[in-house]
């Protein structure tokens, strides 16, 4: 790059006076050499940048080229007031105006910290100090521009040790919030068209892990997953970890990238598999968006409004994003109000069994029962099981409201006594958490003592998706179920992974057909043949088969001639009470099963 520095200044060469000969001889030789402004400037850590008088850049250095992304051969010719917002270019401009009508050389104006604009879009904090000198007759600025943003996160770390998370060394939610007001200020400065809004991530089921795999695993999962999102988040975004499982990102998107877009890259950064240490971790998250309504808006409003849509997102089961609408208020709200009445339903008498009972194939005769919770609400109503269940995962009630069913049926068995047309065994589905933690088994067996009934007569439900959680865990709480007396079995076979590889380590006895494939015998040739492939697969194990969803006569003969050991479902009885299921009252519950 040629020099456009000048090779004398005028006022600089003349005052060396003071020099000693050996230094006026060093001085003169380099002042000699046209190339010694350009190594002066080369050799400094700050970027320096020399305009015109009309503030069109004439030099920069390559500290230049590293501080703003941009080449030096792309910096020259361009207008300096390119790079920094309206208000920082006028004020340039009023500085170089008075210095030139003047006619004053030296300091041009006081420095000041201002909004840069780097190649890749993203804005620079940085301090500007401006000084003119005169050569040829021509007056030049020379600025020196020095990047404050690690000053200020330093200053920023030592006012205030206590405004990062230790874990993840990003901004808190106090910190983020007062900081998240000043970056949606800089969005407005310098791209007052484009959307400022605020992204929230919540890791799916982070109780859960920690739970199941321990705090050090899940420390590891809240920090890969920081780093992904600072690594997948453009320029100037601002990010914070709010709580234990949920994150917080700033960003202002240029106007060809959606918010939703702007989400699902985030959602795709962070859900890839975390490698554990004994098996890759998966983990899902739920990404709320929210935009910024106007200039000036609180940040704590639109983080309300980002964790309701994630919330609006949990709902519908997560691993999704959703961008706030003003509809979601009335729906979040609602169900926060459920949420609180969930919590209460069982002390208040609102939560109640059904049992559905499960016959042998040859005589069908009553062998088991499985137990279905119901919630009938005050003035809701019957609220089905699919509604509910999923908001006590993910309000973290599962656990107290399995223990309720557990404890109920327990009373339940203890209340039937040695009665012959008693079902010999009542399963209960078991949620992944509850399997995982451990805790199981020692409920189980005070429970067995606290009602003295024999273990063998409770068995539990798993699905496929709890067991591939953790499949050497799973095996493993199986196990110590299998030695108590308690039967296992794996429900809704077929919808999962449903693969012999994980099904061979899993000590269950029971395999529960799902009544997908159930629903088109025996006329549908393809589920005639996957249910065949499963009954004669799971004989091979020795397993016993139960199918479900069973409603004609020619499914249950079907399914009796190819093997299946029992049957469930509205043919051979429906979901009812446990008078009902034992046939002490003639008119079961209608809900549905």
């Amino acid at each position: 790059m040629a020099s456009a520095l000048p090779s004398r200044v005028e006022g600089i060469d003349d005052n060396v006076t003071a020099l000693q000969p050996e230094q006026r001889s060093l001085w003169d030789a380099l002042t000699a050499d046209p190339r010694f402004p350009t190594m002066l400037t080369e050799a400094m850590a700050d970027a320096v940048v020399v305009t015109d008088e009309a503030g069109t850049i004439v030099f920069a250095n390559s500290a230049c080229e590293r501080l703003l992304g941009w080449r030096t051969d792309q910096l020259m010719g361009m207008p300096l007031d390119q790079l920094v917002p309206e208000a920082a270019a006028q004020t340039l401009a009023s500085q170089r105006s008075q210095t030139l009508q003047s006619g004053a050389t030296g300091s041009a104006g006081e420095g000041q910290d201002l909004i840069l604009k780097h190649a890749d879009g993203r804005a620079l904090l940085a301090h500007l100090s401006i000084g003119a000198l005169s050569s040829t007759g021509r007056t030049l600025f020379v600025g020196l521009l020095r990047d404050q943003s690690q000053t200020r996160t330093l200053r920023r770390r030592t006012d205030s040790s206590q405004q990062t998370d230790a874990l993840t060394d990003l901004l808190n939610r106090d910190a983020f919030l007062h900081e998240a007001q000043q970056v949606f200020e800089r969005h407005h400065t310098i791209w007052p068209n484009q959307q400022s809004c605020m992204l929230v991530l919540n890791i799916n089921r982070f109780r859960d892990l920690n739970e199941q795999f321990g705090i050090e695993v899940g420390d590891q999962v809240l920090k890969v997953t920081a780093e992904r999102i600072a690594s997948n988040s453009p320029g100037d975004t601002l990010l914070g970890r709010l709580s234990a499982d949920e994150f917080a990102v700033v960003v202002s998107l240029p106007p060809e990238e959606s918010m939703e877009q702007r989400g699902q890259a985030l959602l795709s950064a962070v859900s890839a598999p975390i490698n554990g240490e004994r098996q890759p971790l998966i983990v899902s998250c739920s990404v709320g968006v929210a935009a910024l309504d106007h200039h000036g808006e609180p940040a704590q409003d639109l983080l309300s409004r980002a964790q309701i849509a994630v919330r609006m997102g949990r709902r519908f089961g997560g691993s999704r994003v959703d961008v706030y609408s003003p509809e979601m208020d009335e729906e979040i709200g609602e169900r926060i109000v459920l949420t609180q009445q969930l919590e209460q339903a069982a002390s208040n008498g609102q939560l109640y069994l059904d049992y559905q009972p499960i016959v042998e194939m040859s005589n069908k005769e009553l062998s088991s029962a499985e137990a279905l919770i119901r919630w009938l609400h005050p003035s809701l109503g019957r609220i089905p099981p699919d509604k509910f269940i999923p908001l006590a995962e993910e309000e973290g009630l599962i656990e107290q409201i399995t223990d309720w069913v557990l404890d109920t049926v327990m009373a339940q068995i203890a209340a039937w006594g040695d009665r012959p047309d008693a079902p010999k065994r009542v399963f209960v589905n078991c949620p992944a958490g509850v399997l995982l933690s451990g805790a199981l088994c020692p409920r189980l067996a005070s429970l067995s003592q606290e009602h003295n009934i024999p273990l063998h007569r409770i068995g539990i439900e798993i699905t496929e998706q709890t067991a591939m959680r953790d499949v050497d865990l799973a095996a493993k709480e199986i196990t110590a179920l299998s030695e108590l007396g308690i039967s296992v079995a794996l429900d809704d076979f077929g919808t999962g992974f449903s693969s012999l590889a994980y099904l061979q380590k899993l000590p269950i006895r029971k395999l529960k057909i799902d009544r997908s494939f159930v629903l088109d015998l025996p006329n549908n040739a393809r589920a005639s043949s996957l249910c065949q492939s499963i009954v004669g697969m799971s004989k091979g194990l020795g397993l016993e088969i139960v199918a479900e969803g069973i409603e004609t006569d020619e499914q249950l003969s079907f399914l009796r001639g190819i093997g299946c050991d029992y049957a469930q479902g509205y043919l051979l009885g429906r979901p009812g009470s446990p008078k009902a299921l034992i046939g002490d009252e003639e008119e079961p519950s209608d809900a549905a099963g």
